[in-house]
């Protein structure tokens, strides 16, 4: 994941942990980003392995859509 740094954004995910983040509308800093990660395969390895992590942990539908379900329906 390569993504705008944006507080929004920071509040999930770690620079070079489990994604990458730069500057918006930067196409020089995303240019960069994009030859870091290939030019580093194991920290390419790294930030998938910890994306997956957090998404299975953290972004699945459980953990997501269910609460979301039962607080829009229990207002019925």
């Amino acid at each position: 994941l390569i993504t705008s740094k944006t507080p929004a954004i920071e509040e999930l995910f770690k620079d070079q942990e489990n994604c990458i983040l730069c500057e918006a509308t930067n196409e020089k800093d995303l240019a960069e980003k994009i030859l870091l990660l290939k030019n580093n395969p194991k920290l390419l390895k790294n930030i998938s392995e910890n994306g997956y992590k957090l998404f299975i942990n953290k972004l699945n539908k459980d953990k997501i859509v269910i609460p979301l379900i039962k607080i829009l329906t229990s207002n019925r």
